[in-house]
């Protein structure tokens, strides 16, 4: 029999299903899968992360880089040069997660060749291809 779970029992990952948890505070906002698309098509620095969404603040940036890092779907790497260098690159588990959003993509597609054109245009965010190494 499967438990309940009340929204406080929800702020604890003891009772809240790590998934969950990864849908909830991690991917749940817009600047995360862009992100995440953005690294995994090779802008690893976050200059280049900046640059490539122009309304993205440099602190909701570090912010959401942050949450990636601990929720183990980017790695990051400091190189101890002048000036600084940091680079992130996507985990076995971020590649995953790109791999599962491919599928959802391929769900869309599949369902919107039944759609009419006009359907077709509403609702549609065009996103870059990923690497084909995923």
């Amino acid at each position: 029999m499967s438990k309940i779970v009340n929204h406080k029992e929800m702020q604890s990952t003891e009772t809240f299903p790590f998934a969950l948890h990864i849908c909830r505070n991690v991917i749940g906002c817009k600047w995360t899968l862009l992100l995440l698309w953005d690294i995994a098509a090779g802008n690893n620095r976050p200059g280049t992360l900046r640059r490539g969404q122009r309304s993205l603040s440099v602190r909701v940036l570090n912010d959401h880089l942050r949450r990636l890092l601990g929720a183990d779907l980017i790695s990051r790497v400091s190189y101890p040069e002048t000036p600084p260098r940091v680079e992130y690159s996507l985990t076995d588990r971020g590649n995953r997660l790109l791999q599962i959003i491919r599928e959802i993509e391929r769900l869309d597609n599949a369902e919107s060749c039944r759609d009419t054109p006009d359907e077709k245009k509403r609702g549609k965010v065009e996103l870059s291809p990923l690497p084909s190494r995923l």
